[in-house]
């Protein structure tokens, strides 16, 4: 009798314990894929900040298991102490070569981009921070794009879109129509010539 006073006993303590306990709460998953990075080879002139952004087959996720790390940190340092996150800003300190690779944290998951830092003048061209965008439907998004090197005064861009259905073209901003895959022309006013090409595929709102 006592042992069965004992056993219901401990059953009602163990029940009532569970019902203080703190309820945990959900953490945002951990991808195990790096799908891209938004660079996998760049030119950088000394002195430059730069950022490069990592991209897994997860849309949200904790972003704190991607870890940074710099091959030649004479070549190419962080911009502050933070190293892990989906983005991460760099600056050029003196010419040569680095690789800056991402990895998934505790894994050998990563992706790499080879950055070479140069020195004087670089020709002009159009830089964009990410030549294929992921655009949510009825969202805008920064393009980001601006022309860097040469020696125009006129550093303005004309933007031309192939399907206006699906994708529209304001102030450096694009906005999402409707779901599908469209590009966009960027050329320099000063020179014509000098272009970029940014693909942009419209996804549903989740």
């Amino acid at each position: 009798m006592r042992r069965r006073l004992s056993v219901i006993l401990a059953g009602i303590m163990l029940m009532g314990s569970a019902a203080f306990a703190p309820v945990k709460a959900d953490n945002d998953p951990e991808p195990t894929q790096i799908t891209r990075l938004s660079s996998t080879s760049r030119k950088v002139r000394i002195g430059k900040k730069f950022e490069i952004k990592a991209y897994t087959e997860l849309r949200e996720f904790d972003e704190d298991c991607l870890v940074w790390s710099v091959s030649n940190a004479k070549v190419v340092k962080f911009e502050d102490r933070d190293r892990t996150g989906d983005d991460m800003d760099f600056i050029a300190r003196k010419t040569g070569t680095a690789n800056i690779s991402c990895r998934i944290r505790g894994t050998d998951v990563k992706k790499t981009c080879k950055v070479k830092v140069i020195k004087g003048k670089v020709k002009a061209r159009i830089a964009v921070d990410d030549r294929t965008m992921d655009v949510e439907k009825g969202d805008w998004e920064d393009i980001e794009a601006r022309l860097v090197g040469g020696n125009y005064k006129n550093r303005k861009l004309t933007y031309k879109v192939s399907n206006k259905k699906i994708i529209r073209v304001r102030r450096g901003k694009v906005y999402g129509r409707r779901l599908g895959g469209a590009k966009i022309t960027i050329r320099a006013n000063a020179d014509k010539k000098i272009k970029k090409v940014v693909y942009v595929r419209v996804e549903r709102d989740d």
